[in-house]
């Protein structure tokens, strides 16, 4: 896998452990046995994706907040979710692909021909999928299950883990940061500094 990649989860993981504030209550990383190798058309891989699935089968971190660790100040405590989470789509449900006629019986959504293949590469169950674009490697493609809509993220895959390890896989944070969402921005600016003064002041 690459090192950086590696040396940024870690970090990631000490700094949530030595954070009072925060609960880490799923930490998991299934290594693959051997070599995981490219799908054979090759086309869902851009070189980030590429390097952590040749070592990583699946990887998934959740934290919550620690309601004894911090006094926190809410701007909704019945609806908000102060929580992290961030799962890699196992190897093996990557290289499949979309299922168009999968996401049109299960969440009525209908994908539009110019994706023609879309292979999924973080989700949260029966909430959204994130995919690799194979035809545009330097966008992403975000599939909201709960509104049944397709959105682009114009970011590349390497560029999107970044934003989410700097804001904490923070819920919602894809949408503060790339889908211009009021209501998740305002969210973030509200939790993360109060949670990670350090980092967000």
């Amino acid at each position: 896998m690459d090192p950086n990649f590696i040396l940024q989860h870690n970090e990631f993981l000490d700094s949530l452990s030595n954070n009072p504030g925060i609960l880490i209550e799923n930490n998991s990383i299934e290594i693959a046995v051997g070599m995981n190798k490219p799908h054979k058309n090759g086309n869902g891989w851009s070189a980030p994706v590429l390097r952590i699935y040749q070592s990583i089968k699946s990887l998934k971190i959740l934290w919550r907040y620690n309601p004894d660790g911090i006094n926190l100040e809410f701007l909704d405590i019945e609806k908000d979710f102060v929580e992290g989470e961030f799962k890699l789509v196992d190897y093996d449900k990557y290289i499949e692909a979309i299922q168009p006629d999968w996401l049109m019986e299960e969440f009525n959504l209908r994908l539009d021909k110019k994706f023609r293949v879309l292979y999924p590469v973080e989700e949260l169950n029966g909430e959204y999928i994130v995919c690799i674009n194979s035809q545009n490697f330097n966008e992403l493609v975000y599939l909201d299950l709960d509104n049944s809509t397709v959105s682009v993220i114009q970011a590349d895959f390497e560029t999107y883990l970044k934003c989410g390890y700097r804001h904490n896989f923070f819920y919602g944070w894809q949408k503060a940061l790339f889908l211009d969402s009021k209501h998740f921005s305002r969210i973030l600016n509200h939790y993360l500094p109060q949670l990670f003064p350090k980092n967000f002041k």
